[in-house]
């Protein structure tokens, strides 16, 4: 178990698999993005150090963050077995369910038709770029 990699999880057949190494991202970048946003709404040093704060801007960040990897890992490896394998729709279909969860974090009705189609759209290119560049097309 200790020699499992990230992209080990990400390149798995089990979704389950793929899930939870998906939230485990979410919750590093969510960590990550917390922390930011903390700073950026503390307005000075001077205003002092508020814990709360933080706990409340990585608390948000962790839950949007790991939700919405979780969701657009666990629909994708859903559309891949209906679709029967890896397809660059399968991917849309994994940003369409992720769009649902932003737009229902944000509750507003365009926040969820973009981010819907935004994401729909990006994981049909993301999957493309990667069967068209990815590491199986690289000269090493």
């Amino acid at each position: 178990f200790s020699s499992l990699t990230m992209r080990d999880l990400a390149n798995s057949d089990s979704c389950v698999e793929r899930v939870a190494g998906a939230i485990a991202a979410g919750l590093v970048a969510g960590c990550m993005a917390g922390g930011i946003t903390t700073g950026l709404a503390t307005t000075g040093y001077r205003s002092g150090f508020e814990f709360p704060k933080l706990t409340a801007h990585v608390g948000r960040g962790v839950f949007l963050f790991s939700s919405v990897a979780a969701v657009y890992t666990g629909g994708k490896c859903l559309a891949e077995g209906l679709v029967g394998g890896n397809h660059p729709v399968t991917g849309g279909i994994g940003g369409s369910c992720a769009g649902v969860v932003l737009g229902a974090y944000t509750g507003s009705l365009p926040v969820f038709l973009g981010a819907t189609t935004g994401f729909f759209v990006m994981g049909v290119v993301g999957d493309v770029a990667k069967d068209q560049f990815g590491p199986k097309h690289r000269d090493m």
